[in-house]
């Protein structure tokens, strides 16, 4: 169940029943009956307004964040038997964020390519498309990180990030010449877990995948601060796409994440990231691009 507690909706189905509970509480709800593909047609939910998610990410540009709606995607596929293998996030496009209040409806199919496609709309326009593969086995084992030394100064990213709780997800934050680097404790003092209840599952404790994501971006704030005032809530910096993303194993309460970061191509408005997340000694996580954009000055 690795949908972020924050993040409440309320779900319409085309049967005229309608839900209003958080993510978390509607996943566990639903998984007392197995969901089918075809059960997922005519699903919509709305984004509550006051929804703790907008505050944290940028005070005067209230948007859903892209690596959540990558998350609330893999909270879906986690329960649909069928879909299970699909864990390779092979591309993704965000072309229009969400604010509080949007009524988003969903379409979730297979392609003929065997691809599982996600598509969210908003007023009947394509908002956000997503296609995920049958996962891709890499090697897992690092034989080294790069950037890794006893020489390595972190700073607090609260001084070099505008996003804050529960938006903020790394602890530190490191960049020298080529690469970008964080580092996040995972504690049960994160918000994912605070609305938890009952006895978990081992699924249930995983940390978040879209926070994950979200580290990952975080973790190349000092490479864009040599270019761009990161800091500027004017021009937020919002993720239009992620691509060639795959998880390799899970981390949880306790564990050490860091991130590395580097950026192939910057622009005055456009960047590309790209990098990898590490926690006991192994590779859990591969972002092969990671496109963000400044938005115009609000």
């Amino acid at each position: 169940m690795s949908v972020l507690s924050c993040v409440y909706v309320v779900f319409i189905w085309c049967v005229a029943v309608s839900y209003s509970l958080s993510v978390r509480d509607f996943i566990s709800n639903l998984k007392l009956t197995p969901l089918k593909l075809d059960e997922t047609k005519g699903m919509d939910f709305e984004f509550v307004e006051d929804d703790v998610v907008f505050k944290g990410h940028y005070p005067f540009f209230p948007v859903f964040p892209a690596s959540l709606m990558v998350e609330f995607s893999y909270g879906i596929i986690d329960l649909i038997q069928e879909c299970h293998a699909y864990k390779f996030l092979n591309k993704s496009a965000f072309y229009k964020g969400f604010s509080p209040g949007d009524l988003v409806s969903i379409n979730i199919y297979k392609n003929g390519k065997g691809q599982l496609i996600f598509e969210y709309n908003l007023q009947g326009e394509l908002a956000t498309k997503l296609v995920f593969e049958k996962h891709h086995q890499n090697l897992k084992k690092l034989d080294s990180v790069v950037i890794e030394s006893d020489n390595i100064s972190y700073q607090d990213s609260y001084c070099h990030l505008p996003q804050r709780f529960p938006l903020l997800v790394v602890d530190k934050v490191y960049a020298n010449k080529e690469h970008g680097s964080a580092i996040k404790n995972i504690s049960y003092g994160d918000l994912y877990y605070q609305n938890a209840y009952g006895d978990l599952t081992q699924q249930e404790m995983a940390f978040s995948r879209g926070a994950l994501i979200e580290g990952l971006e975080q973790s190349a704030v000092l490479l864009l601060a040599e270019h761009w005032d990161v800091v500027d809530t004017r021009r937020p910096i919002v993720v239009c796409a992620i691509d060639k993303c795959q998880f390799f194993s899970q981390v949880y309460p306790g564990d050490v994440v860091k991130y590395f970061s580097s950026i192939s191509y910057i622009s005055d408005d456009t960047a590309f990231i790209s990098g990898y997340a590490v926690a006991n000694g192994e590779r859990i996580m591969d972002v092969g691009k990671l496109i963000v954009i400044r938005k115009e000055a609000i």
